[in-house]
C-alpha cells in the first residue's frame, strides 16, 4: 500500500484557507502509472484513478464527497494524457508516417494556432484573410483542436519524436504537452494532416462547438489553397468521444464546412470527416489507425 501521509509532492491537498480540498489530476495519474500505460476500458481506468483519490482522501483525513462532476474535468485531462501516449507511440513505431508526429495542443490563450505555421504560411493568413476581416470589423474567433498531426518535420526535430512513452510520470507528461513547441513556426502551408477534437461528453452546445472548429480549421486551410495555388493535399477534422454519441449527435457533426457551401459548382465538404465513439485503448487505437491509413496511404 502506498503511503500518502509522508508524499512529498501530495495529488490532494487543502486550499490555503482550508475552505477546500483540491485535486491535482496531473499528479493522480502520475502516482498510478509512474512506470507503466494504462491500457484497456477506460471506465475501468478513471475509476482506479478515482478510487486512488479516494484512497489519498481516507489517508491525509479529508472529507471524500465522492462527486462526479468534481470529476468532470479531471477525466477530460486524464483522457488526453491516455490519447497522447498512444498516438505518440503509434506513430513512433510506423516506418509509413515519415517524419510525422501527433501532439496535443494548448489553449488558444497560450498558442495562437497561426503561429503553428512557418513565417510564409503565417503572414499569408495574418495579411491575408485575417487582416481582410479585420478591416471590415469582422474578428475570426476559433479553439486550437486537442490535437493535430502534422508531416514533413525536419529530421533534426523528427529526434524529438523518436523515443516512446512508457509511463505517464510528471515529467513525461510535461514532454506530451510541450511537444508542439517543437513545430510552432515551422509547419508548412500543406503540412497539417488532420486535426483532432477529444470529448468526455457531447452536451448539446459542445457538439456545436466541435462542429464550428472543423469549419474553420477547413476554411484557413482552404484559405492557404487558394493562396499557393495547390489543392492536392487535403487536411481531415475528427471528433473523438470518450463516451455514447447519438443519433442527434452525428446529424450535428454531420454539417458542413460553411465555406463549402459558397460555390454552386463543388461539392460541400464536412466539417468533421468522422467521428469515433471510444470506450477503451483498443478503440483508441483503431480510430487513430483508420486516421493514419487516410492521411498516409501505404506505399
Amino acid at each position: 500500500m502506498f503511503d500518502c501521509t509522508n508524499c512529498r509532492n501530495p495529488c490532494v491537498e487543502l486550499k490555503k484557507d482550508q475552505s477546500n480540498v483540491v485535486i491535482h489530476g496531473n499528479k493522480v495519474i502520475a502516482c498510478v502509472y509512474s512506470s507503466s500505460l494504462p491500457q484497456g476500458d477506460l471506465d475501468t481506468i478513471m475509476e482506479e484513478l478515482q478510487d486512488r483519490v479516494k484512497t489519498v482522501h481516507h489517508q491525509l483525513g479529508y472529507t471524500y464527497s465522492g462527486s462526479h462532476n468534481a470529476f468532470n474535468n479531471i477525466r477530460g485531462a486524464w483522457t488526453r494524457h491516455i490519447f497522447s501516449y498512444i498516438g505518440w507511440n503509434m506513430f513512433c513505431n510506423n516506418s509509413n508516417v515519415g517524419n510525422s508526429c501527433i501532439v496535443p495542443l494548448p489553449s488558444i490563450s497560450v498558442l495562437k494556432f497561426t503561429d503553428l505555421f512557418d513565417t510564409d504560411a503565417s503572414e499569408a493568413l495574418k495579411s491575408g484573410l485575417l487582416r481582410r476581416l479585420s478591416q471590415q470589423g469582422v474578428e475570426l474567433t476559433m479553439s486550437n483542436p486537442d490535437f493535430i498531426c502534422v508531416s514533413d518535420i525536419t529530421p533534426e526535430d523528427m529526434a524529438e519524436f523518436e523515443t516512446p512513452i512508457t509511463n505517464l510520470s510528471i515529467e513525461t507528461q510535461i514532454k506530451l504537452s510541450n511537444a508542439y513547441t517543437v513545430i510552432k513556426n515551422c509547419c508548412s502551408y500543406s503540412s497539417l494532416k488532420f486535426g483532432i477534437a477529444m470529448k468526455t461528453s457531447l452536451r448539446s452546445d459542445r457538439r456545436y462547438q466541435i462542429a464550428y472548429e472543423g469549419s474553420i480549421l477547413k476554411a484557413l486551410i482552404a484559405h492557404l489553397q487558394v493562396r499557393y495555388w495547390d489543392t492536392d493535399f487535403q487536411t481531415y477534422y475528427y471528433a473523438v468521444v470518450a463516451n455514447k454519441v447519438s443519433n442527434d449527435d452525428r446529424a450535428v457533426l454531420s454539417a458542413p464546412a460553411t465555406h463549402s457551401i459558397v460555390d454552386v459548382h463543388t461539392p460541400p465538404v464536412k466539417a468533421i470527416d468522422d467521428i469515433f465513439e471510444v470506450k477503451s485503448t483498443d478503440d483508441l487505437k483503431q480510430g487513430i489507425q483508420i486516421m493514419i491509413d487516410r492521411s498516409f496511404p501505404s506505399l
